[in-house]
C-alpha cells in the first residue's frame, strides 16, 4: 500500500488543515483533528480516483522542501496518509504511533497506547506494515488496552516534542474487537 506525508496545520479559530506536498492539490480539514485521518484518506482516494498515483517521496525529502520548512515555524506536524481502495476503507479502530529517525539510523515507532510496544523499519514506507507486525506480536492475544482520540495523544508532552522536531502520525489499524488472535498470526 502506498503511504503520503501529509503536513497537519491549525490556525487559531479554524478548523485543522491537511495537505499533501507528492499530490499536488489535494487537501482536507476537519473541525475536530479526531475526523482529521479518515478525511484526508477520503480526500487522497477521490482526489487520485482517475489519476496515476505519483511516487510518494520519503519523510526526509519532504522534511527539506521549503514550504514544510516554514510551516513548522507555525506549530504542524506531519501524517502519514494511505492510499485506501475502496474495499479497506471500512474505518474500524486504529491506534496512533509515533514515527522518527535519527540521521543514518532506521525508523523507529513507538505507540503511545500500548507501553513497550516499539519497532524499527527501514524506510517509512515499512512503517505501517511493521507496525501492523509489531502490535500483533506485542499483544499475543490479550485484550487491546484503550485508544485514547487523537486529540489526546496530541496533548502528550514527548508527543508534542517528537512532533515538533519532524517526527511524524501513522495510525496503525486494530484487527476486530481490539483482540489480537493467536490464530491469524499463524497463518
Amino acid at each position: 500500500m502506498t503511504h503520503y506525508i501529509g503536513v497537519v496545520e491549525k490556525d487559531p479559530g479554524s478548523a485543522w488543515g491537511v495537505w499533501l506536498p507528492d499530490v499536488a492539490g489535494c487537501t482536507s480539514a476537519a473541525d475536530e483533528v479526531d475526523d482529521l485521518f479518515p478525511n484526508a484518506c477520503q480526500a487522497l482516494v477521490l482526489h487520485l480516483e482517475d489519476l496515476e498515483a505519483p511516487h510518494p517521496r520519503s519523510a526526509d525529502e519532504i522534511l527539506e522542501l521549503q514550504n514544510v520548512r516554514d510551516a513548522f515555524g507555525r506549530g504542524t506536524f506531519l501524517m502519514m496518509v494511505p492510499l485506501l481502495s475502496v474495499e479497506a476503507r471500512s474505518g474500524g479502530t486504529h491506534v496512533a504511533g509515533v514515527v522518527g529517525t535519527d540521521p543514518g539510523s532506521a525508523w523507529g515507532v513507538w505507540l503511545p497506547d500500548i507501553p513497550g510496544c516499539h519497532l524499527a523499519a527501514d524506510s517509512d514506507q515499512d512503517v505501517p506494515a511493521m507496525a501492523s507486525e509489531a502490535l500483533d506480536v506485542h499483544l499475543d492475544g490479550d485484550e487491546m488496552p484503550r485508544v485514547r482520540p487523537l486529540a489526546e495523544i496530541l496533548r502528550i508532552e514527548e508527543v508534542r516534542e517528537d512532533l515538533g522536531r519532524g517526527d511524524f502520525l501513522v495510525s496503525v489499524p486494530l484487527p476486530p474487537a481490539g483482540q489480537v488472535s493467536r490464530e491469524a498470526r499463524e497463518r
